[in-house]
């Protein structure tokens, strides 16, 4: 199953990205879900430039049309809300908001450079308590311009460890590295390949681990054939993700793959029901584990998963437990391995010991005979 991070909607000036574009360029590239934010949240078209008054939108206004959208399509959008941090956050508003559509929000959407605020500065805290209040990660976008940079970013998710972070582009056209090695000093920021180079994107999952890297596109900002080619006509960066990428990273380097869920309302598992995602489960080359989070309720990938269990929790103690007996198994061999070479060794010694009495003795037997 392909998920795609970072996709958009919404008309701003040139753009037009309609909900229509998005989805046939899923289904030309075998995208199975898209996370979707609203350009319509942009305050600053180009560094320092505000947008012409006219065509401001407010923040409720951009997240009620993102999620309008995503409900008619909730097996294959789901929403991100950009919110607008430039001006006063409609919080109580919000709040309201989100806990009516949580089933349809993925995330909040953060952008330091359409917004010129930085992901640490003070005015970001409302945001913050939002992501925390209702479980959503925070997506912020990262490079272009000194506000927007992701050791920013790392010092708000140092703030608030309570919250997870992604770094989305991990620092644009920047080579990466910086980025990558501040995603891999804290749990609870991930980053996101949008636009990343796949050597960049290899290096990330090798330093922080594949399930701390996001797959993003920027679909449709190219039009629908975003994914295929960009606007000169060359083969798209995403076309290195479909095929190349997959063959740089090794199934071996994985044991196995965890679906987990926890908590929630019982029809927030719609999500579990899915024919491509269930087909992917059954057919991975690795075992996959689920633990979706409900005691009383089943999905279908947990009928055609390796292993089933109830809880994120259970999987990590199954994981644990797992590991704990091949560890001991590994400690016994090495027991083992110990005491029966220290028992041949003890036996070479004495073999040794007695050759060197019997050569000894053999010397002076014919010393002896010599001297007679």
């Amino acid at each position: 199953m392909i998920i795609d991070s970072h996709a958009h909607i919404g008309n701003m000036v040139v753009l037009n990205l309609s909900v229509g574009k998005v989805l046939r360029s899923m289904e030309r590239c075998g995208v199975d879900f898209s996370l979707v934010s609203s350009i319509e949240s942009t305050e600053y078209y180009k560094p320092h430039k505000r947008l012409p008054f006219f065509l401001r939108r407010s923040t409720l206004r951009v997240c009620k049309k993102t999620v309008r959208a995503v409900k008619r399509h909730p097996d294959k959008l789901g929403a991100l809300l950009w919110i607008q941090t430039g001006r006063k956050i409609p919080v109580e508003r919000l709040s309201r908001f989100i806990e009516k559509n949580r089933r349809y929000i993925y995330g909040i959407k953060i952008h330091p450079y359409r917004s010129e605020v930085a992901p640490d500065d003070p005015r970001m805290e409302p945001v913050y308590e939002l992501a925390k209040r209702f479980g959503l990660p925070v997506a912020a976008h990262t490079g272009d311009m000194a506000c927007a940079q992701t050791a920013l970013l790392f010092n708000a998710a140092k703030a608030h460890p309570d919250v997870k972070f992604i770094a989305v582009h991990m620092d644009l056209e920047s080579g990466n590295k910086e980025a990558i090695d501040l995603i891999a000093q804290l749990p609870n920021l991930y980053g996101d390949t949008t636009w990343v180079p796949v050597r960049s994107t290899l290096y990330a999952v090798q330093t922080c681990g594949s399930q701390k890297i996001l797959f993003g596109t920027d679909n449709p900002i190219d039009g629908e054939t975003h994914m295929e080619f960009n606007r000169a006509g060359q083969r798209s960066l995403c076309q290195e993700y479909f095929h190349e990428f997959r063959d740089m990273v090794s199934p071996e380097d994985y044991d196995c793959v965890c679906i987990l869920r926890g908590g929630g309302a019982a029809s927030d598992l719609q999500g579990f029901e899915s024919y491509p995602l269930a087909t992917n489960v059954a057919q991975f080359p690795i075992p996959v584990l689920t633990g979706i989070g409900h005691e009383r309720d089943d999905t279908v990938i947990d009928f055609v998963a390796h292993t089933r269990l109830k809880t994120p929790t259970a999987v990590a103690a199954f994981l644990i437990d797992r590991a704990t007996e091949e560890l001991e198994h590994l400690a016994m061999l090495g027991r083992d391995i110990y005491n029966n070479v220290s028992e041949r060794l003890h036996e070479e010694r004495t073999r040794y010991e007695n050759a060197a009495r019997r050569l000894q003795l053999n010397i002076a037997q014919s010393n002896q005979l010599g001297r007679e």
